[in-house]
């Protein structure tokens, strides 16, 4: 390593296709293979952050072991989020990150989001949605943050679908 060189961080990351949740693991390795962290993120975007300034402990070992600052290597699938270093994903028209329950709950109707529990869900009106592959309806109060906003109908003129009253057909 010349002078001018940085040391080179590698994170090593794979889809759990086998759980369907989409989620991404990784782990945080040393030039010399030693591992230093590893973890599991539902974005390439926030695994990125997580390994390295997500949190304070990790940042802070980062800061002492390399004071002169590192790069960090990308070694896994991309991932359609923008990310800038230190800032975390880019917030785009199109993916959008909810924070908060109230925000989850201020959706907009025939907005898609995939929320808390991985579920990707739908809002159809102001008290339902539902959940990709299952068509009995929910009520949206359930929903929890943090969510990513996968899908935001952008045509106000086509008038929303009318309130539904849905029944429950599961047997109790």
């Amino acid at each position: 390593m010349t002078e001018t060189q940085r040391p080179t961080l590698y994170i090593v990351a794979a889809r759990d296709e086998s759980a369907y949740t989409g989620d991404i693991a990784g782990a945080l390795y040393t030039a010399d293979g030693e591992l230093l962290w590893s973890h599991v993120s539902s974005t390439t975007g926030w695994l990125r952050r997580d390994l390295t300034t997500g949190f304070t402990d990790r940042k802070y070992a980062l800061e002492q072991r390399y004071p002169d600052g590192y790069d960090v290597v990308w070694n896994g699938p991309s991932d359609p989020v923008p990310w800038e270093p230190d800032r975390g994903p880019v917030e785009t028209p199109h993916r959008r990150h909810l924070l908060t329950d109230a925000e989850v709950q201020a959706a907009p109707l025939r907005s898609v989001l995939r929320v808390a529990d991985g579920s990707i869900v739908a809002r159809f009106d102001e008290r339902y949605g539902v959940v990709f592959g299952d068509d009995r309806p929910f009520p949206w109060t359930v929903c929890r943050a943090p969510a990513i906003v996968l899908w935001l109908d952008e045509d106000p003129t086509t008038p929303p679908a009318a309130p539904s009253q849905p029944t429950d057909t599961r047997s109790t």
